[in-house]
């Protein structure tokens, strides 16, 4: 009896004992994780840790780093997710960490995105080859912007734009095919949602309406990995929605086929008195839908200049419709590129009821309706313009 009290008293301590140990190890058990390293140049600042759900950024944790820029964090997630590491709202890195990873992660403390190390989380090691990628060809455009100032004021400006333009396509067109091939050699993972819905610029890297193909295909496959996974479950979700979206516009668009009526709206113009498109019937009329903000519509305008004057007193009448939000900002361009046509706008950006009537997803948009009010083309591309108007006009 007595031996086996002692026995039991053993077992009890080495359980004990490894539970203490278990809780100050470094390491991540199997229901938590763990992220340790350094931060060089810290100066003894906090790091914070936030967890990014599919509706919002949470904080988790915060910690002072030590004087060398050690830190560890220590934490148990519901699932697989995504996690910032930042010291400010600017400043920060994006992980993706499962439960039972120790990541080790090193960076200097005012660059967190920028040239870090990490090891441990393969997730994390994923999220890096996207954020390298991104980064590396930031470089090239900032290269690019930098050209473009040295050479503004030189007589061969407008040739050297053009070949920087190319060269920003290029690179462009480059970092899509990375990150496809990225989203098709990583289809199960949760890094690949990061990577569809990237921005490059001011626009996203893939389309969601022509490059639904890629869509479909990662979100099968990423729901059959992660059945529970919010992350999983809510890109599925939002797939669900593009598909309504783009049967919706389908229908639209079905509606405002070649040779349809064109749809009747009345806009506001620059003096907000109400304007109607019907009272232009018995003139051709060229719609462009534009914005004072967007760089391509700017550059259409001059276009539209010359038209207006070779064409308007042979019957054509230029109808501007902005998607601007600054009334302001919009009635300054027309003054500034010299838009003599009517200009109307609701100032609701591509919410406006009319951009919807009409299935305008992108600017510059053009079409062009006949005297009887019939849609002759939509989606005219600027090299093929004139030679629409005079046909129309004929």
């Amino acid at each position: 009896m007595k031996k086996n009290l002692l026995l039991s008293k053993a077992i009890i301590f080495v359980f004990i004992l490894f539970a203490i140990v278990g809780c100050n190890s470094k390491q991540a058990g199997k229901n938590d994780f763990v992220i340790k390293g350094k931060l060089s140049n810290s100066l003894g600042g906090y790091l914070k840790l936030e967890v990014l759900t599919p509706k919002d950024v949470i904080p988790l944790d915060s910690v002072k780093l030590k004087e060398d820029g050690s830190f560890f964090f220590r934490y148990k997630p519901n699932e697989t997710g995504f996690y910032f590491l930042s010291t400010d709202a600017k400043n920060h890195v994006s992980l993706l960490i499962q439960k039972g990873e120790t990541l080790e992660f090193y960076a200097e403390f005012a660059s967190l995105g920028k040239n870090y190390q990490v090891s441990g989380s393969e997730g994390s090691m994923e999220m890096k080859l996207i954020n390298d990628k991104l980064n590396e060809n930031y470089v090239k455009v900032d290269s690019l912007r930098k050209l473009l100032d040295i050479n503004k004021y030189r007589p061969n400006f407008l040739d050297v734009k053009r070949q920087l333009d190319s060269a920003y396509i290029q690179i462009r067109t480059k970092h899509k095919e990375f990150m496809q091939q990225f989203i098709e050699s990583h289809s199960t993972s949760l890094a690949s949602i990061i990577a569809i819905y990237q921005d490059f610029g001011s626009s996203h890297v893939f389309s969601e309406r022509k490059d639904i193909a890629i869509f479909d295909k990662l979100a099968k496959s990423i729901i059959s990995t992660y059945p529970d996974n919010s992350h999983a479950i809510e890109f599925n979700k939002s797939l669900i929605g593009i598909h309504k979206k783009i049967e919706e516009e389908n229908a639209i668009d079905k509606s405002l086929s070649v040779g349809s009526m064109a749809p009747n709206f009345q806009l506001p113009d620059t003096n907000r008195a109400i304007f109607n498109l019907s009272s232009l019937k018995g003139k051709v009329v060229l719609i462009d839908f534009w914005a004072s903000f967007h760089a391509p519509c700017r550059k259409l305008n001059r276009m539209l200049i010359a038209l207006n004057n070779k064409y308007n007193h042979k019957g054509l009448e230029i109808l501007g419709v902005s998607m601007d939000k600054d009334e302001k900002e919009w009635k300054a361009t027309i003054k500034k590129d010299k838009m003599t046509w009517k200009n109307v706008s609701d100032l609701l950006y591509f919410e406006s009821p009319v951009a919807k009537l009409y299935n305008v997803t992108g600017i510059p948009y053009l079409i062009l309706i006949d005297r009887s009010g019939k849609i002759i083309a939509k989606g005219i591309k600027p090299g093929d313009l004139e030679k629409t108007i005079t046909e129309a006009l004929k």
